[in-house]
């Protein structure tokens, strides 16, 4: 697979609700019909429609990697860099959350040593558990396990912005964030 150019996945990216239907995921002709890209040019640079879903989700990786680290003060406490990681997160989904569905059921399929597994820990969960090891030193967060709070933090965001996708067929991140960011943070806050 070659690496495909920006616009290219600008627009398999505004189409990526209709690409990842699950009942019906459409053929790479398909595609080219609904993004008007040729066809030829698809095949130029995905095999097929399986490695042109993993090159949409490789690139919302990438997205919620740069939104985690977009603005991120060094010299805010590490609950305020809890809070603010937290709630990127849930912004972030709340943008593709058809592309998220697709990316946590593509990651629970994938073997550990999967390219996608370690894209995820690497911009998600390594700067979540960097910061509860942060806080824990400062002693402003609490955990026995960074590693699994990460995960657990990260999961409670994915899995209450899924569900609420997944029933109302729309997700609002800011309201995700107002609600879960508050009470997540307060689970890690040193007493």
């Amino acid at each position: 697979m070659r690496t495909p150019p920006a616009d290219l996945l600008d627009r398999l990216r505004a189409a990526s609700e209709r690409i990842l239907a699950p009942d019906h995921p459409p053929s790479i002709d398909e595609v080219a019909q609904l993004t008007g890209i040729p066809r030829t040019t698809l095949y130029y640079h995905f095999s097929g429609r399986e490695p042109l879903v993993d090159a949409l989700l490789r690139d919302k990786v990438i997205r919620i990697g740069a939104a985690l680290s977009a603005g991120m003060p060094e010299a805010a406490s590490a609950e305020a860099q809890l809070e603010q990681l937290l709630t990127a997160i849930a912004t972030t989904i709340a943008q593709d959350p058809t592309l998220c569905t697709t990316l946590m059921a593509r990651l629970a399929l994938l073997p550990d040593e999967d390219p996608l597994h370690a894209a995820v820990d690497r911009v998600v969960l390594r700067p979540l558990e960097r910061t509860i090891t942060a806080g824990i030193a400062a002693g402003t967060l609490r955990s026995d396990d960074p590693e699994l709070t990460a995960h657990a933090l990260y999961g409670a965001i994915a899995t209450a912005a899924l569900a609420r996708f997944t029933r109302d067929g729309h997700l609002d991140g800011d309201h995700l964030a107002r609600t879960l960011v508050p009470q997540l943070v307060a689970g890690v806050r040193a007493v």
